[in-house]
């Protein structure tokens, strides 16, 4: 603005002089173009004084101080962002407006996030003291339920056996990445049958009998605990011998006083101390297989434990069967038949 008017080639005071000085030459012998000129060096002095006050107020105004190509950068960026967006200088403001919400919004969330973070931690420490806590009982409850255990075995003769539950890890290495929805670690069950042994893992250091006592006794416990009102046994004879399977068949038949045990078996010195005998056969008919369960009492009984004997006396074999019975309880005058 100041250029247009103060230009000393083109500005609009050098050409109003101009105009006043050729005004005022025809002027000489015409008032009326004198007056013209007059007029026209009166607005050179109007021009001028409006040129000093624009100057002054140009010092006055830092923006007039930008430089011209930052200021070319930033509208070319405005440009940019227009058409990135696709959208007028208008829906840019808004589009501002819009982000800012955004950003507090995160900025809120990020604050909530902190807040459950400090939650978290104080949870992750009382999660901690409770796994550390669970332990403890784990510890304290594994001693006694080994003794009650060593307890049972005993009675399935293996006296010298120790049974040891460990509660997991120890407490000392405990650490938030170790803990699991059960505690810490994994329960570990170790045994020793031999004197002398180091105790091993017992799925690794007992025989198939062992196991099947050590499985026995385990559940003889618990069912004194819990009060369970039904046992499911199935072969629990694996690895046993008919002396052992008769033990077994007395424990069954001491649990047997105080709730109902099932035991499906294929020794007859475990089968006669049932207080029932079911025999199940397969039956085919056709192109159909039938599954037949029935109770069997007296001769019958006694036949079929002859049969699970498997002598090839058959009197032989009905009198063994009959003197399971007598031990087991079972069978009360055939018993009187023997002692005569």
């Amino acid at each position: 603005a100041v250029s247009a008017l103060s230009d000393e080639e083109g500005g609009a005071q050098r050409r109003l002089n101009q105009a006043g000085g050729a005004l005022e030459r025809l002027g000489a012998e015409d008032a009326a173009l004198s007056e013209l000129a007059e007029r026209s060096f009166a607005l050179v002095e109007t021009i001028a004084e409006l040129t000093r006050d624009m100057e002054d107020l140009a010092r006055d105004r830092s923006f007039l101080d930008d430089n011209p190509e930052e200021i070319t950068a930033r509208l070319n960026e405005l440009h940019e962002l227009c058409r990135k967006y696709r959208c007028e200088e208008e829906g840019l403001i808004q589009l501002r407006s819009e982000l800012t919400e955004s950003v507090k919004r995160l900025e809120e969330e990020l604050a909530s996030l902190a807040s459950l973070d400090s939650t978290l931690e104080d949870l992750e420490a009382q999660l901690v003291e409770q796994g550390r806590l669970l332990s403890s009982k784990r510890a304290k409850g594994g001693r006694a339920l080994s003794r009650l255990i060593e307890a049972e075995l005993k009675d399935l003769r293996m006296p010298r056996a120790r049974f040891h539950i460990l509660p997991g890890m120890a407490p000392e290495s405990f650490s938030r990445e170790d803990l699991t929805p059960e505690g810490f670690g994994e329960l570990g069950f170790r045994v020793v049958t031999n004197p002398g042994s180091e105790p091993g893992p017992l799925e690794k250091t007992v025989s198939g009998g062992e196991l099947s006592r050590i499985l026995l006794a385990i559940k003889c416990v618990l069912a004194g605990r819990n009060n369970l009102p039904l046992l499911i046994f199935d072969e629990i004879e694996s690895g046993v011998g008919p002396r052992l399977g008769r033990l077994l068949g007395e424990k069954l038949q001491s649990l047997a006083r105080h709730r109902q045990v099932l035991c499906i078996t294929h020794l007859p010195q475990i089968a006669a101390y049932a207080d029932r005998h079911l025999k199940i056969d397969k039956i085919v008919r056709g192109r159909k297989t039938t599954t037949v369960v029935e109770e069997i009492r007296g001769e019958e009984r006694m036949k079929e434990l002859a049969c699970m004997l498997g002598g090839g006396d058959e009197e032989l074999a009905l009198s063994q069967a009959a003197s399971l019975l007598v031990q087991a309880g079972r069978n009360e005058e055939r018993a009187g038949e023997l002692e005569a």
